[in-house]
């Protein structure tokens, strides 16, 4: 395939970009560049393609793709998740060298895209680890647990299954802050759900009192009281905290507020 000055656009889903593959190749088409519909640049000397949404489509090109290499299939899914400003384009090439290229071309790190994918998978790969890591989950008063996270990179997909695992009977909620969407499980099922601006987990890691169930309250207060009890003064050294954990992260964690942690505020 020889490249084009065609544009191609697509919704900004995973399975929209796979389908974009898709047409590319059915098409011959190799883009000058990709965008998400809702980021596309009005040029009026620029030729459009519009690439729809096709599961069929899709699940062709990753069966394929995995078939070939498991990694990298997992590699460009990871990436993607990234949202990083010219992606599509990196993993289109990505995904063509694949296909192109001898068997093991994943590992190619003498390549330049190559090698840009797995420092950003690596990336990805952290951020779920963090996640799970600092996940707090908050009983609430109708015995539901809720837990808000606003990760640097789309990870709640990656980390999915864990919480799936631990909490396999019970009612919960992951939601991510800054994308506005989550999954809910009833216990028997998992959902996903998407919210407006006015949902008020969009502005705080930590529900109202009001919110709680009443051991939530509890354990809360008595970890808060627990970890100041163990706290020496003299000892404190913010410096390395944050050399240890970024500042980012703690707000994920109770003892690290600034308000009492049963209160409504």
């Amino acid at each position: 395939m020889k490249k084009s000055s065609v544009i191609m656009t697509y919704d900004g889903s995973f399975e929209g970009f796979l389908s974009l593959i898709y047409e590319s190749y059915t098409k011959k088409i190799v883009p000058e560049d990709i965008f998400p519909l809702e980021e596309k640049q009005q040029d009026i000397f620029a030729t459009y393609e519009e690439v729809h949404t096709d599961e069929k489509k899709a699940r062709r090109v990753w069966e394929g793709l995995y078939k070939k290499t498991a990694w990298g299939a997992r590699s460009v899914y990871m990436v993607f998740l990234s949202e990083m400003k010219g992606v599509e384009m990196l993993l289109f090439r990505y995904v063509q060298k694949i296909f192109a290229f001898l068997e093991k071309f994943e590992y190619n790190f003498s390549d330049e895209d190559v090698l840009r994918v797995e420092k950003i998978r690596r990336r990805i790969s952290r951020e779920a680890h963090r996640m799970l890591m600092f996940v707090r989950f908050q009983k609430t008063a109708d015995g539901m647990y809720y837990a808000a996270i606003e990760p640097r990179y789309n990870v709640l997909s990656l980390v999915l299954k864990h919480f799936a695992n631990r909490y396999a009977k019970e009612r919960w909620m992951l939601y991510d802050m800054k994308r506005k969407y989550g999954f809910y499980s009833d216990g028997k099922e998992i959902i996903r759900v998407t919210t407006g601006d006015d949902f008020a987990g969009n502005r705080t890691v930590w529900l109202p009192r009001k919110l709680l169930h009443e051991e939530e309250i509890m354990f809360r207060t008595m970890w808060k009281e627990y970890f100041q009890a163990l706290s020496i003064e003299e000892r404190k050294n913010p410096r390395l905290q944050m050399q240890l954990l970024p500042k980012r992260f703690w707000k994920y964690l109770p003892e690290k507020q600034d308000f009492d942690i049963g209160s409504s505020r």
